[in-house]
Formats: structure tokens, sequence, C-alpha cells
């Protein structure tokens, strides 16, 4: 064996040594004190749930951590999902200040980027995960692609910008922070903004469901390039007059005051509610 050779066996043994494997139970990936820091740093994005054995909250969240962690796993590119036993990995709970369970963080290369406080059912940690990968705002080129947007069922925060637009600019940065909120797209294609009306514009769109005859489907942001003041937008336009809290959008009403209303609504009965 040569010896450029034996360096890259060693290399690939000690990479196997380092990087996790999906534990045998499932498709969590877990954790110890010896190979957490170096475990981490392969990839882009990671959640990780800070749990003890004995709380009932963790006992909850399992089962659903584990099925996301499932369809995350056959996301493009691939999406993990780890644990760490703060009963027996003390030294790496202490380090990322975990004082209650379960305490979830997200990392990207080996560093905490944010404390994860989205929703805790399958679905909503599908999608809130979904959402820290790739751009933070995609650009949209073609009206038909457009439409095809609108038409989900989220509330989408839509930028129509000239070149070199200082709106556009603040919208971006707000994007990268308010990704896990909301879907945010743009465009500077002329075609889409003389369709629909809109000149370096800020746009939030009701899901298509949400629709009313008592408001518009759109609410236009009507300030300037303040970050501030396009938050406090966002915040208080995207729901309209009345928002459907659920499990998985629960996150987006923690800043309110709210008056709830609880009863049943059968979208496939009456899609309009």
């Amino acid at each position: 064996m040569t010896l450029f050779r034996l360096f890259d066996a060693v290399l690939i043994l000690n990479l196997l040594l380092v990087l996790p494997l999906a534990n045998a139970d499932g498709d969590v990936m877990k954790f110890t004190d010896a190979d957490f820091k170096e475990g981490i740093k392969p990839y882009d994005v990671l959640l990780v749930k800070f749990y003890a054995p004995w709380c009932g909250h963790c006992k909850k969240i399992a089962p659903e951590f584990e099925k996301a962690a499932t369809k995350l796993l056959q996301n493009d590119p691939p999406i993990h999902l780890a644990e760490v036993d703060c009963t027996e990995e003390k030294k790496t709970c202490d380090e990322f200040g975990v004082s209650g369970f379960p305490t979830l963080k997200i990392f990207r290369r080996g560093e905490v980027a944010q404390d994860y406080d989205g929703p805790r059912v399958a679905e909503g940690i599908v999608k809130y995960m979904r959402g820290q990968t790739g751009p933070s705002a995609k650009e949209i080129d073609t009206e038909q692609e457009f439409k095809k947007i609108l038409e989900a069922d989220d509330v989408t925060i839509c930028g129509f910008f000239e070149e070199n637009s200082k709106l556009k600019d603040s919208f971006l940065k707000i994007a990268d922070t308010e990704r896990d909120r909301f879907k945010f797209v743009w465009t500077s294609n002329k075609q889409i903004m003389e369709s629909y009306g809109y000149n370096d514009d800020i746009v939030a769109y009701q899901p298509k469901k949400l629709h009313n005859k008592f408001e518009p489907n759109g609410f236009r942001y009507d300030g300037n390039y303040d970050t501030d003041k396009i938050k406090e937008f966002l915040l208080h336009e995207t729901n309209g007059l009345v928002g459907i809290r659920t499990a998985e959008n629960l996150y987006q009403f923690d800043q309110l005051p709210m008056f709830v209303v609880y009863g049943q609504v059968n979208y496939e009965l009456d899609p309009k509610g």
C-alpha cells in the first residue's frame, strides 16, 4: 500500500468515527459529549433536540420529531435531525445553556444559529426546517410560477422591485431573519409587475382558503424601507382580519393580543370556510 493510499484510508476511517449514523431505531441521530462538536460540523443546517427521558413534553414530541426526521431525509438535499440526552451528556447541554426540556436549537456548520421556536408537530417541523435551507427569498421569473406560489396554503410575502431598490435591500434582510415565519418571494419581471399593478412594493398575500369578501387577498405595505416598520406590517397584516390559528402556525400569533374563537372548519366540504 502506497503512502497516499494509507493516508486516504486513515482519513476515511477518521471521518467514519466522527460522523454519526442514524440510530438503529429511526432517523434521528444521537450525539454524545464525545462526538457532538465534531459530529455537527458537516451539516449546513441541523436541528438538535436536547431532552430528558423522564420529561413529559419530551415524550410527547418524540414521535413527531421522528416522523419529521424521516420525511426531511427525503428532502433534496436531505435535512438532518439529531438529539442529545441531557441526563447522560451533561457537558454538552450545559455548554449550550439548556435549562428546560425539550430545548431545540438550529446549528449551521457546527455553530449554533438560533433557538427553534416553531411548531412541535411533524408537518410543522418539516415545513419550518425546509424554510431554513436555500435562499431566504426566492426570485420569481415567470407569471405562471408566481400564480402557482399564490395558490399554496401559506402566507406569502412578495416583493415587486425595480433594480437598485432600497426597499428590496430591506426586504431581503427581513427575509433572512423571518424565513421561519413566512414564505418570501420577489420579482423584477416587468410583465408580472404590470399584471398585478405593483412597482417597488411589498405585498402580503393570504392563503387561498382564507380569501373572503370582507378584505383584499393581498395587503400592500405603504411605508418606507425602514426594516422595523416592515416587520410591524408583517406582524399585523399577514393573518388578515381573522387569522386561523393551528398547531403548525401557532408561533405566528405569539406576539399579538388575541381574542380567540374555537370552532371547526372543514375545508374539504366548504373550501371557502
